[in-house]
């Protein structure tokens, strides 16, 4: 590349860079909604409190022998539906296609067969129920292989989909990895995937109502918990995506980040944080994270930088 090209396109990209690189609120509409996100499994707790009933993982996790079983949702789910329905393995229960396309997917027609259900009349008639918006809980992206053609040594529910997932390839991670394995940081990823629901699914209002940044806590100290820099870079380089999506056309009215606080994150337990505030769980004192700080400068209207370094934060 001659000099004068290679000086242009340097020039160019640190003009994207910065373009991208500070926002804030005002970036986004006046209604657009903001917020944080908890579940009241993983945040309240009082299982047997106020006449509450047992759901499937408050038995799940007063099991002493711990076996492991097939979920397709991240809440948790009253027991006495599963017992009675069998939860989310049962037909009742329709994904996207169905519900927006009328259909499952080909691909699935094809993988599964006769042992993927046939709707009666009566569950088509259902299906002209049409939603109001669509929930996107997203916090990483990793590589799909096809496994319909090629040779792949799957498991679990792997073996239905025929598809295998890694965050490498040509031995090059993805992007950042997290404190939980196979989560890595990619921000891309975020408009990639609002773009192709956008897309599939006629831009149907779409709400993100999880991403958030697993941040391991074994071995680390109260002060650099709280000090979470790298969440900071995930909010806002996923932010700035989703942004660049919505202004694509696609039809993203709200953000929620996970969590407020930190909780206990279902089979890891008290291990990984996801909080904008610190909890101490023997005390039960809660701490605002430099993240939490961020979230509040950010909504307040201040246009903030995205510092290559991790330290020294304009909080």
């Amino acid at each position: 590349m001659g000099s004068k090209k290679k000086t242009l396109a340097i020039t160019l990209f640190f003009q994207l860079l910065s373009s991208v690189a500070c926002f804030s609120r005002s970036d986004f509409t006046s209604t657009f909604l903001f917020g944080t996100a908890t579940s009241c499994y993983q945040i309240e707790g009082a299982y047997l409190e106020g006449n509450k009933s047992l759901s499937n993982w408050d038995v799940f996790t007063h099991l002493p022998g711990i076996q492991p079983f097939v979920t397709l949702n991240h809440f948790d789910v009253p027991q006495e539906l599963e017992d009675r329905y069998g939860s989310w393995l049962s037909p009742q229960i329709r994904i996207l296609d169905p519900i927006l396309l009328g259909d499952y997917p080909s691909e699935m027609h094809e993988v599964l067969g006769s042992r993927l259900p046939i709707f009666t009349y009566e569950e088509q008639k259902l299906l002209l129920n049409k939603l109001d918006f669509i929930g996107i809980n997203h916090y990483s992206t990793n590589y799909v292989m096809d496994c319909m053609l090629s040779s792949c040594d799957l498991d679990g529910y792997m073996r239905d989909a025929l598809i295998a997932t890694t965050g490498y390839k040509d031995g090059v991670l993805i992007g950042e990895p997290t404190a939980l394995q196979t989560y890595y940081a990619v921000p891309y990823g975020i408009e990639k995937m609002v773009l192709y629901i956008m897309e599939r699914y006629n831009n149907v209002p779409m709400y993100i109502t999880e991403n958030g940044y697993a941040q391991g806590s074994s071995g680390a100290s109260t002060k650099e918990l709280i000090n979470d820099t790298e969440r900071i870079k995930f909010m806002h380089s996923y932010l700035t995506f989703l942004s660049a999506a919505i202004s694509q056309g696609a039809d993203v009215r709200g953000y929620f980040t996970w969590s407020l606080l930190d909780n206990f994150e279902w089979a890891l337990g008290y291990t990984v944080r996801f909080g904008l505030f610190h909890v101490d769980y023997n005390t039960q004192r809660r701490t605002p994270k430099l993240s939490a700080k961020w979230y509040r400068k950010f909504l307040s209207g201040k246009r903030l930088q995205l510092r290559t370094s991790t330290q020294n934060y304009e909080i």
